[in-house]
């Protein structure tokens, strides 16, 4: 099978890591992917997927906008290149790249098979354009049964049209096993003190500004907490103010971007906070921290309702400070079993059964050709 993949996107973000790990389980099972992503602008995506997959045509495939002699002459490689390399099958993302499949699918003798990965929920909601699209691809992938019965309900699809595939995570790199104290002296924790994470890019829908003001109140009772943010974006400096105004500086740590040391940083908290669906439904921070045994205190946002396991893996909260800071301390002093998370998350995220699904997916759409 020849799979053409798709990704409307230039930064290794969102969607990303979820889409290329199932492009990677594909082809070391001996399938030959394509890989084809955002070169209008350039982004970090490309060091992650050039040099992996088979040789893909030079397209430019821009994010936002409509250019349209770019976008014909991205039609006419990318349309050679499906009838030259026998592609069976395309596998897209996003509404931009979405468009892009059909077009290149229309017409053609025996034609690609056209499949769609809904990563936020926004997507669910029923819209001319995408109940126009929905009904001419071949099949829809989500992360989560709720998200599936919202597609059927709001667009007509037959059910039998929209698979579930589970989000994932790598589990051999998120696991507990590793030191943590590195993390603890960066930010001059002392033995005893307790650490609350956020692993989100810091943005106005992401909550950080609902995990300070419950942060306040988990230190009335947990005066030697510590509240840390990690990631980068545009909202910074105005939490950073705030955290300033409210005399917080010595307790609330901004980590910046992180990624070699990031399952470090999930073993040293205690608890993980995912309070925004953001780009990507799965919550993937979520995830890695369960895989890294820390408990989740989260929203119910994207397909994390069927991902946590609440009273074992974490706990679900309001969008209210007073709730969520119960939350918090509820698991602060009645911690969960640190393993008992570590197994659910590898029960249930790892990345193979993902490729499985995906496989059976693609070479059933295939052998119809």
């Amino acid at each position: 099978m020849h799979l053409l993949v798709l990704l409307a996107q230039e930064h290794w973000t969102g969607p990303a890591e979820g889409v290329l790990q199932l492009a990677r389980g594909l082809r070391e099972r001996g399938h030959r992917v394509t890989f084809v992503f955002t070169r209008l602008p350039a982004g970090h995506l490309a060091e992650h997927v050039d040099g992996a997959f088979a040789t893909a045509p030079a397209v430019r495939l821009p994010r936002k906008g409509f250019h349209p002699l770019i976008a014909t002459a991205d039609w006419f490689r990318l349309r050679r290149f499906v009838r030259r390399e026998n592609v069976g099958a395309i596998f897209c993302h996003l509404s931009h790249d979405h468009w892009l499949a059909l077009a290149l699918a229309w017409g053609m003798t025996p034609r690609p098979a056209v499949v769609r990965q809904i990563h936020q929920s926004r997507h669910l909601v029923r819209r001319a354009d995408l109940a126009w699209l929905y009904r001419r691809t071949d099949a829809l992938v989500v992360g989560a049964n709720q998200w599936k019965a919202k597609l059927v309900e709001n667009f007509g699809l037959d059910p039998a049209k929209v698979i579930v595939i589970p989000p994932g995570v790598d589990t051999d790199r998120f696991k507990p096993d590793g030191d943590v104290e590195v993390i603890r002296r960066e930010i001059g924790a002392q033995p005893g003190d307790k650490l609350i994470g956020m692993v989100s890019r810091i943005k106005a829908s992401r909550g950080h500004e609902l995990a300070l003001q419950a942060f306040q109140h988990v230190r009335a009772k947990q005066p030697r907490a510590h509240l840390l943010f990690v990631g980068r974006g545009e909202g910074r400096e105005a939490l950073e103010r705030e955290v300033a105004r409210l005399d917080l500086a010595s307790s609330v740590h901004f980590l910046g971007y992180r990624a070699d040391d990031l399952p470090a940083i999930y073993r040293a908290l205690d608890v993980h906070l995912l309070l925004g669906e953001g780009s990507d439904g799965s919550c993937r921070a979520a995830l890695e921290a369960m895989a890294c045994g820390a408990p989740v205190v989260a929203l119910r946002v994207g397909t994390l309702t069927e991902s946590l396991a609440e009273g074992c893996t974490g706990f679900f909260a309001d969008p209210s400070a007073d709730d969520l800071a119960a939350k918090i301390l509820h698991v602060l002093e009645q911690p969960l079993a640190r393993e008992t998370i570590r197994a659910h998350a590898v029960a249930n995220f790892s990345i193979a059964p993902r490729v499985d699904l995906a496989e059976n997916l693609f070479m059933r759409l295939t052998d119809r050709r």
